[in-house]
């Protein structure tokens, strides 16, 4: 099969034509992007033929098992880090013996005036152990293991140390490392003498032991069998969860990387503040998946689509001049995908709006159009996207839209951040409602279409603080909190505003003493999932509580101070209703003092924790996901990080109270989450989809249901 892309030109004056573009990528001939001639009418869309490989071979087979790989260490050595990198690099290029182990030796980098090596200003002690790599099928690669620094630096972290690689001969090569079992692409790397070469390793800053392989960049290496033009496949693992496949599909792009693009833990101020969604995965007509997805290099949007066996795809790439931000996509489960697309850019500087439209492409007929929105202070008021995130879905022919924003500049000089929501007419592309605000500091999102309505939870640190419910129809929205948590209060008495306040003696304890006065951004909660039926929601999140108590304001003072656990509250239809909650769990009161000194109480009701990770420093529950399955259960599927490393993958199928029906499975490192990234259920199939960046691919997992 021939290898196309199909462009639909989306200027914002809507013109523009088609143009048969070959892809790159692994397994691809004519190089990244390189162009064929233009041809076709003017603005059609030209007839794409399927790229992949023998799909009812595939699927009447089963995929082969997934190669594994296997590290063997022959000799270990701890690599001082007295070395420093070579005077083209500002440093003067003393290497010791005692820095060597095999092939590997560790170098301090150039800081401001010259490389440091006695421990204040740089890490030390750096283990290697150098050995074998073995798959199962019998290959073998010479590899490494390094290990995280044993002496951190003593003040504070200024030269750091490199690995370098000696080489035989100039060559290009190819840097893999170990992924569980299985393995990925690092980087290329072109060795231009018999010399050491310097890898993209930083090992100041590594977390975990980490093992690597240089090999010839001819020699492919992989845990997957390839099973078509570009694709790859292989069976992770047969689970009570069923069948775990998982897919490579090379694309004509550089798409966001689902494990190193964002790689903050649970302790991380950053990870408070989640990351954008990268991949958007959509029903489309026929069977098929769409991929909706940005090119982090060129901004351009494309829509993957893969047939009913994941294993042929061909793709549609919707140009962006703008560069616009995609914030959202949806589709109508047909033909027709929507876009939402926002200027990216900081206009806080200037207190200016970004512009922001709706773009519908037709991916059968090649109709395109698109609608803008506005976005002044008196319409969804954004004046930044850059750190939001976003979510549209479609229901009876309107889309529903949320994301977070940074809004005009108010009466007290600042721009503050917030979450909106918006019901769109699909077809004008007009705005018919917009609903104002979901959650002051909007840091999170789930948005699900059932029953002609819009379901959403967002996760907000004030106004209100919580995990925050809400349907929504045409101009009618109801919202209840659902989840609320803990509170860091002032350690001073005064306060930024320089008011004055009382001790707040219930929360104060002996190493610290605390005020009636907070102003904490902190939520020490992720959004994990929301599945919706025709009795009501089921909730799930990861939070932190102390014997089943996520409000207890003493156990702050960090971004992370108790295990992060799976927490799960099941809502009926009623919103309103005083015994909305139905699920039998903790309950617990509380409450806060705001900023200015007034108190909020709170209450959880009917929590149900569904692990018990006690141990904060080695297990905590991030990445959640939950989704309802056909078979009235839920299944939740999270990651395992300890404070700042990614352990493993799991997951469980619960009822909708949150009853174990399948306890938790470990999955493994093959299945990543993205760290908001929806998944999808299509029939008896769960889809996860992820990016690989060296490899230039996009990796789509299938939990085939038992």
């Amino acid at each position: 099969m021939h290898r196309w892309l199909v462009l639909l030109a989306l200027a914002a004056c809507g013109g523009g034509h088609a143009a048969e573009v070959r892809p790159g990528g692994p397994g691809a001939t004519g190089g990244p992007g390189a162009a064929a001639t233009p041809s076709g009418p003017p603005g059609a869309i030209l007839a794409a033929s399927w790229d992949g490989g023998a799909a009812a071979t595939a699927t009447a087979t089963g995929l082969p098992p997934l190669r594994s790989f296997r590290f063997t260490a022959s000799a270990s050595a701890v690599l001082p880090g007295d070395s420093r990198e070579p005077v083209a690099a500002g440093c003067d290029g003393l290497v010791s013996d005692a820095d060597r182990a095999g092939r590997v030796s560790v170098r301090a980098a150039f800081y401001q005036n010259g490389c440091y090596t006695d421990g204040a200003y740089n890490a030390r002690d750096f283990e290697v152990e150098t050995g074998t790599v073995t798959t199962s099928d019998g290959a073998s690669y010479e590899a490494f293991r390094i290990h995280p620094a044993r002496s951190p630096a003593t003040q504070f972290l200024a030269s750091h140390h490199h690995v370098y690689y000696r080489f035989d001969a100039a060559a290009e090569h190819t840097l893999y490392t170990l992924d569980g079992a299985g393995v990925r692409v690092v980087a290329a790397i072109a060795s231009t003498a018999a010399d050491d070469a310097r890898l993209p390793i930083d090992a100041s800053v590594l977390t975990a032991p980490a093992v690597y392989f240089v090999v010839a960049r001819a020699q492919r290496v992989s845990a997957l069998d390839v099973i078509g033009d570009g694709v790859e496949g292989a069976r992770l693992a047969q689970t009570p969860l069923g069948d775990v496949d998982v897919y490579h599909h090379a694309v004509d792009g550089a798409p966001f990387d689902t494990r190193g693009g964002f790689a903050e833990g649970p302790a991380s101020w950053a990870s408070t503040y989640s990351d954008a969604r990268h991949y958007f995965p959509v029903e489309l007509a026929d069977g098929t998946l769409g991929i909706v997805w940005q090119d982090t290099a060129t901004a351009q949007v494309q829509v993957t689509t893969l047939d009913p066996t994941y294993t042929q795809r061909r793709t549609t790439v919707i140009d962006n001049p703008r560069r616009d931000r995609l914030a959202a996509a949806a589709s109508d489960g047909g033909r027709r995908v929507f876009l939402c697309l926002i200027e990216d850019g900081n206009g806080a500087t200037d207190d200016t709006a970004r512009a922001a439209r709706i773009v519908r492409a037709d991916l059968g007929t090649g109709e395109r159009a698109e609608g803008a929105l506005d976005t002044s202070r008196a319409g969804l008021d954004v004046v930044t996207f850059e750190d939001g995130i976003g979510a549209m879905a479609y229901a009876g022919g309107k889309l529903g839209l949320t994301f977070g924003r940074f809004m005009h500049r108010s009466s007290d000089g600042l721009n503050h951040q917030g979450g909106i929501a918006a019901v769109i007419d699909a077809e004008t592309l007009t705005l018919d409602h917009n609903l104002g605000q979901t959650s002051g500091h909007s840091f999170e999102n789930v948005l699900v279409a059932a029953d002609d309505a819009f379901h959403l939870i967002d996760l907000g640190d004030n106004y209100p603080r919580g995990v925050h419910l809400h349907r929504f129809r045409g101009a009618d929205r109801d919202s209840r909190v659902v989840f609320t948590f803990k509170t860091q209060h002032g350690t001073t008495a005064v306060s930024p505003a320089g008011a004055t306040y009382p001790e707040y003696r219930e929360a104060s304890t002996a190493d610290q003493t605390l005020y009636q006065w907070s102003n904490d951004n902190l939520t020490y909660t992720e959004l994990g999932g929301l599945a919706v039926d025709a009795d009501g929601y089921t909730v799930v999140f990861a939070g932190e509580a102390s014997g089943g108590r996520a409000l207890d304001n003493r156990r702050t003072g960090g971004t992370h101070n108790d295990p992060r656990n799976l927490g799960l509250v099941r809502v009926r239809r009623d919103l309103r209703a005083a015994d909305a909650i139905v699920s039998s769990g903790v309950t617990e009161t509380g409450g806060f003092y705001d900023f200015g000194g007034g108190w909020n109480a709170q209450q959880n009701t009917g929590v149900v924790w569904l692990t018990a990770y006690a141990d904060l420093t080695q297990a905590n529950a991030s990445r959640v996901r939950a989704v309802g399955l056909a078979d009235g259960n839920v299944l939740i599927l999270w990651e395992q990080w300890t404070p700042t490393t990614y352990v493993t993958t799991y997951g469980m199928k619960v009822d909708p109270l949150g009853n174990v029906v399948t306890p938790p499975v470990e999955l493994g490192a093959g299945v990543r989450l993205g760290r908001r990234d929806d998944v999808l259920v299509r029939g008896a199939d769960v889809v996860i989809v992820g990016g690989r960046a060296a490899d230039r691919a996009l990796e789509l997992v299938v939990l085939r249901g038992p």
